[in-house]
C-alpha cells in the first residue's frame, strides 16, 4: 500500500471461485476481515490524512473509526465479531503507510477497543505513559479467551502480551 497509489480489496468466494471486488480503488488502502465475514476494517489516505472506516459486507453499511489507524494494526475478536482491537498511533504523518513499512517512521501506540454494533470506542491501554516504552503494535492477535492481546513491538521486535480489562 501507499498513500499515492490506488488500492483494491478482493473477495473470493469459496462456492463457485467468484472474484468479487470489495472496496477501490483508495490510496493507502489496508484492509482485515472479521472471522464471520461480515465486517471488514480498512485504512485509506485521503488528503494526505489516513482514515479508518468499518464496512459491513452484507448491508453495504460504512462506519468511520476515530482515531484512526493502519487496519493492520487491528485484530478482530472471534467470540465478538462485532469488536475489533487495535494499535492507534498518536500521530500518523504523511506519506503513510509506506515510510512506516521502510521504518522511515515509527508509531507510538494507545491500545483501543472498538465496538462496531454500538459505536463505542474506549482506550484499553497507553504503554507510554504506563511503562515509559513506546509501542509501535504489528502482528496483533488475541488469546482464545481474549483477555490477552499478543503482539510483536516494531521498534525493537519484542514480544507483549497486554492483559485487557
Amino acid at each position: 500500500a501507499s498513500s499515492d497509489t490506488p488500492g483494491y480489496v478482493y473477495t473470493l468466494k469459496t462456492s463457485g471461485g467468484n472474484f468479487v471486488k470489495t472496496l477501490g480503488p483508495f490510496n493507502g488502502l489496508t484492509a482485515t476481515q472479521n472471522k464471520a465475514g461480515t465486517k471488514l476494517i480498512y485504512s485509506l489516505v485521503e488528503e494526505n490524512k489516513t482514515i479508518t472506516y468499518v464496512k459491513e459486507l452484507i448491508g453495504q453499511a460504512f462506519l468511520r473509526i476515530k482515531p484512526s489507524t493502519l487496519a493492520e494494526k487491528c485484530v478482530w475478536g472471534s467470540r465478538n465479531t462485532e469488536v475489533v482491537v487495535c494499535g492507534v498511533p498518536t500521530n500518523i504523518g504523511l506519506n503513510e503507510p509506506e515510510n512506516w513499512y521502510k521504518g522511515i517512521t515509527h508509531f507510538t501506540d494507545r491500545v483501543w477497543k472498538f465496538n462496531t454494533s454500538n459505536e463505542i470506542s474506549e482506550i484499553l491501554a497507553e504503554p507510554s505513559k504506563t511503562l515509559g516504552i513506546d509501542m509501535d503494535v504489528i502482528n496483533p492477535s488475541l488469546t482464545p479467551n481474549e483477555d490477552y492481546l499478543i503482539f510483536t513491538n516494531k521498534n525493537d521486535l519484542s514480544l507483549w502480551a497486554l492483559k485487557l480489562e
